[in-house]
């Protein structure tokens, strides 16, 4: 029976045993993530071998070092993005379904009545009213005795209303604004998280290239 899968080996770095599948030869390792894990322990060399755990450390120094270089300042999502890379933890989330847990019940009222009022039914359900009740007092029989009165409060009830759908829809404008920043934040994160990991994967085939062609690089000398 083959027992290679069961074997481990000491991670020179952390001090622990780690299963052979869980460790990478230092030899297909890039140059600047060697750095990175050089800079932190100065005694590994190409010849030892690193456990994932630790080389998933190096490799978010090494993508810390470069965003900061390059921005110069780090943001609580770059550095959730840097935390990801280093625990190879999942970085996407359902923005929508984090909105919907934190909205309050004022907010679910605010988004509904923002739904009713942007919708045809409701400027439909206001007209057939008001033409109903013009053609009842006009045509059929004069059912209000005053009925300039009468529309004079249908007025003012139309303006209070619309008064009130003001501020309601003005809520639900910035929930939609907040919803929106969650999905852009996200979306950063995850092109963020993208770019440096095929800037890595770049890096690696590269080195991988040089290693199987250690002589083409003088071939145009």
């Amino acid at each position: 029976m083959n027992n290679n899968h069961h074997s481990s080996l000491l991670c020179p770095i952390c001090r622990q045993e780690k299963p052979t599948d869980r460790m990478m030869p230092g030899d297909l390792i890039p140059d600047s993530v060697v750095a990175a894990i050089q800079q932190q322990n100065p005694g590994w060399t190409r010849h030892d071998a690193i456990c994932t755990t630790c080389l998933n450390q190096a490799k978010m120094q090494h993508a810390k070092t470069l965003l900061q270089a390059e921005k110069g300042h780090l943001s609580d999502l770059d550095r959730q993005v840097l935390h990801s890379i280093g625990t190879e933890s999942l970085l996407s989330e359902n923005p929508d379904l984090t909105f919907d847990q934190s909205r309050t019940w004022g907010a679910r009222l605010a988004d509904q009545v923002t739904v009713t009022v942007g919708s045809w039914y409701f400027p439909t359900a206001i007209l057939m009213f008001l033409a109903f009740w013009i053609s009842f007092n006009v045509l059929l029989q004069p059912y209000e005795p005053y009925p300039v009165i009468i529309l004079a409060v249908i007025s003012a009830v139309l303006g209070s209303l619309a008064a009130l759908q003001g501020p309601i829809i003005l809520m639900s404008q910035r929930h939609q604004a907040r919803l929106d920043r969650l999905r852009a934040e996200n979306d950063y994160r995850l092109n963020l998280k993208a770019e440096l990991e095929i800037r890595y994967l770049s890096e690696e085939m590269t080195h991988f290239l040089k290693r199987i062609n250690p002589d083409k690089q003088h071939l145009n000398q």
